[in-house]
């Protein structure tokens, strides 16, 4: 906005024979004075567009931090589901986090 970078995300695909059907979305992120604007929507639906552009992507996945009710809320707005729980799967400082893993099917015309 205005010349400055105001929200990031990153997006990869998984590189293995056997996986790379799938891709990740890491590194969400949105300046806390432009969050509540639907900056990270727009950022999750746009990496969910390029996923879909790419050959053979059957899944996009994701991990959030399992108390960031907000995050989880805006992906399951488009459409990720949750399917699993990994206990202390982030440390910061010497505390630990849980992440809870969600998953997007890509729909196949």
């Amino acid at each position: 906005m205005d010349d400055q970078i105001v929200g990031c995300l990153g997006i990869f695909q998984e590189n293995s024979r056997k996986s790379n059907h799938k891709t990740g979305i890491w590194g969400m992120y949105v300046k806390q004075n432009h969050q509540g604007q639907g900056i990270g929507k727009l950022l999750v639906l746009k990496a969910i567009e390029h996923a879909k552009s790419i050959p053979g992507i059957d899944l996009i996945n994701l991990g959030v931090e399992s108390t960031n009710t907000s995050a989880k809320a805006l992906y399951e707005s488009c459409g990720f589901r949750s399917w699993g729980n990994e206990p202390k799967a982030l440390r910061v400082d010497g505390k630990f986090y849980d992440q809870e893993h969600m998953v997007l099917p890509i729909e196949k015309p």
